[in-house]
C-alpha cells in the first residue's frame, strides 16, 4: 500500500513475493522513507516499480538488497516518479531485476527526479541499469554494469560474481 507518512522509515524487513497492480510491487511511498538493512526479493507489479515504487519526497536506501523484482513498464526494482522525488541510496546492491522497457535496477528523471547512488553494485538488472531521463544522476564508488568506468568518480563496470546457491531463494 500507499505511505503518505514524511519520514516513513523501515529498518530490516524482507519483502518477498509482494504483488501490486499498479506501482510499487512491495511498497509505495507519496512522501518519502528512509529504507535500511532491508531486502526485496521477487516482488512484481503489472505496471511500473517494481519493489519500491518513490512518487514525492526525500527516499534513502542504505545497505538494501534487491533482487530478481519484476515491473513490465520500467523500474524493476525501484522507480521514482514526481519532480519532488529523491533518491539516495548508499551501499545497495541492485540484482536481477527486470524492468520491461527501462531501469530494470533504477527508473529516475523522467519528471525531473534527482538520483544518487552511492558505493553500490547494479548488475544483471534488464534492460539496462539505470533509465535516467533527464539531466544527470550522481554516481560514485559504485559498479555499474555498462557504464563507462571513471577512476575520478571511482566507476567501474565488473561482473561482482553473484550465483545463485537455491533456487528456492527465488
Amino acid at each position: 500500500g500507499n505511505s503518505t507518512c514524511p519520514g516513513s522509515t523501515i529498518d530490516g524487513a524482507v519483502f518477498q513475493g509482494n504483488t501490486a497492480a499498479a506501482m510499487g510491487g512491495a511498497i509505495s511511498f507519496d512522501a518519502g522513507a528512509t529504507v535500511t538493512d532491508t531486502v526485496f526479493v521477487a516482488n512484481s507489479t503489472s505496471g511500473t516499480n517494481g519493489a519500491y515504487d518513490a512518487w514525492g519526497g526525500a527516499n534513502v536506501l542504505v545497505n538494501d538488497v534487491f533482487l530478481a523484482n519484476v515491473a513490465p513498464s520500467s523500474g524493476g526494482a525501484v522507480g521514482l516518479g514526481t519532480p519532488s522525488s529523491t533518491l539516495n541510496a548508499t551501499n545497495c546492491t541492485f540484482w536481477n531485476n527486470n524492468g520491461g522497457s527501462a531501469g530494470g535496477a533504477i527508473a529516475a528523471g523522467e519528471y525531473g527526479s534527482s538520483l544518487t547512488v552511492v558505493n553500490s553494485i547494479l548488475y544483471d538488472d534488464l534492460p539496462s541499469e539505470l533509465n535516467y531521463t533527464a539531466g544527470a544522476p550522481s554516481l560514485t564508488y559504485s559498479d555499474i554494469e555498462g557504464i563507462a568506468p571513471d577512476g575520478s568518480l571511482h566507476l567501474i563496470a565488473q561482473n561482482p560474481g553473484y550465483y545463485i546457491v537455491h533456487d528456492d531463494v527465488l
